[in-house]
């Protein structure tokens, strides 16, 4: 039996399990993966991923991810200063960015349409500080 997408919309609170800086198997873009256990009571046991292009992909990928990252690090409480900035993966190299496991944020869910015959997906749409 197939897991059902969460609902377009649900506010949730997220714990960062994984994030993770690494190249596309082209080797040509570099993002962020970060994966999130949901919080919930109501959807227990699961999780939400978000990748964030960092560089190399098309201009207005790089501007939605951007503007999404610098909203979840403001959730997080980090600024431009204390910011972790790990270097740059190799082609095959996953780089893990330990200062952000075990974090707590808030997160609006977004439902992303399947295609192709793939099911539907979520996707993270807005980040809210953890309370």
């Amino acid at each position: 039996m197939a897991i059902q997408a969460l609902p377009h919309g649900l506010e949730t609170d997220l714990q960062i399990y994984q994030a993770e800086l690494q190249r596309s198997k082209n080797g040509k873009s570099v993002f962020l993966q970060v994966g999130f256990n949901v919080l919930s009571t109501q959807y227990p046991r699961r999780r939400v991923w978000h990748k964030f292009f960092i560089d190399g992909a098309p201009k207005f990928a790089l501007d939605v991810s951007a503007q999404l990252y610098w909203q979840m690090l403001d959730a997080l409480g980090f600024d431009e200063e204390s910011e972790p900035a790990p270097a740059v993966p190799g082609v095959y190299q996953k780089i893990v960015i330990p200062e952000y496991l075990k974090l707590k944020v808030r997160g609006r869910i977004k439902l992303k349409k399947g295609t192709n015959g793939f099911p539907d997906t979520n996707e993270i749409s807005l980040f809210i500080a953890f309370k």
